[in-house]
């Protein structure tokens, strides 16, 4: 019986692995595009990533779970550990995926920082255009 409940949690753990591969790519994928358009985006998703992390961890650590009796109800100890399993792998890309939200909060570069050129510089130029006309 040991077998099957293990088989159980592995299965859990493999849909899991699958949803943070979808949804860890994409954030990452997403945080990556955005982050050379805004300000202290890694920062931002790094501090949520942990933030969120913690939290689902959390969740399915304290989740009231069916009770089970010793010897029996093995129907319920294996949706239980399923459960826990995808809860357990699934947390880091459902972290990941928030994080990148939460990055999307980060502000943008101004355009003269963007553009490489010093916004005094630009308005000397633009003074100094005016004056010889």
């Amino acid at each position: 019986m040991g077998l099957i409940l293990f088989a159980a949690m592995a299965a859990g753990c493999a849909v899991g692995l699958i949803v943070t591969a979808i949804l860890g790519g994409l954030g990452v994928a997403g945080t990556v595009k955005r982050a050379k358009s805004r300000v202290h985006t890694w920062w931002y998703f790094a501090v949520a990533f942990a933030v969120v992390l913690f939290l689902l961890i959390f969740v399915v650590h304290e989740y009231p779970y069916a009770q089970t009796r010793a010897g029996s109800d093995y129907d319920i100890v294996v949706k239980n550990l399923f459960l826990q399993g995808l809860g357990y792998c699934a947390a880091p890309g459902i972290a990941a995926f928030f994080a990148t939200l939460a990055a999307m909060l980060s502000p943008k570069i101004p355009t003269a920082v963007s553009t490489g050129s010093d916004p005094r510089n630009t308005l000397n130029r633009r003074h100094k255009i005016a004056e010889e006309e």
